[in-house]
């Protein structure tokens, strides 16, 4: 039995107290659980997902290559909340097409860490005239694909992941504006076991 294990090489997991002292891998109370990957949120939903799907099963598609239909949710997949059908075209050196299942991450988690404060130029009246701006100042990358429009006025708006989105969960919401996410909205689902 080794004496160490190098977590750094195992993505996709954290190291976490459980509710109950349990021996997991020779570690006393500790045990290794699932999180999240955390996608790139400079890029567009499809590229991001792209990316991700080339990072899973270690191709190198290009969106030349494929096509997406849009995502479909997902409800009684205790793994997933998302699935979209990937088609491939003559270039791709394959044919057919896959539906792939995936997580659409929380709108507030592409905001964790930044200034909230509205872009001071070039915003317009909506979200989708001001989606340039807003990509701009939070270094992301939203279409009016990820996005419901609704008027921007006063100091701040709410923006809502529409069910159009490849990359964010539907119906989740990032606010500018006026106050930063909370670990709450970033975060709805950590438990803290002990301390």
């Amino acid at each position: 039995m080794p004496t160490s294990v190098k977590l750094g090489s195992i993505q996709g997991y954290a190291l976490v107290a459980p509710a109950v002292a349990v021996k997991v891998g020779g570690v006393q109370g500790y045990a290794l659980v699932r999180t999240p990957n955390t996608p790139n949120f400079t890029l567009s939903g499809k590229a991001a997902l792209l990316a991700g799907m080339n990072k899973q099963y270690k191709s190198a598609f290009i969106d030349t290559q494929v096509s997406f239909d849009p995502p479909q949710a997902l409800v009684n997949d205790p793994d997933y909340n998302s699935s979209v059908l990937l088609r491939t075209n003559r270039t791709s050196g394959y044919s057919g097409t896959k539906t792939m299942r995936y997580n659409r991450v929380d709108f507030a988690l592409a905001m964790v860490g930044k200034d909230s404060t509205l872009p001071t130029t070039g915003m317009g009246s909506t979200v989708f005239t001001s989606l340039a701006a807003i990509n701009t100042k939070y270094g992301l990358a939203l279409s009016t694909d990820d996005v419901i429009d609704a008027p921007i006025s006063g100091g701040g708006v709410t923006i809502v992941a529409a069910n159009t989105s490849w990359l964010y969960l539907p119906g989740t919401t990032m606010r500018i504006g006026s106050q930063i996410p909370t670990m709450a909205q970033a975060f709805p689902q950590v438990e803290i076991f002990a301390f």
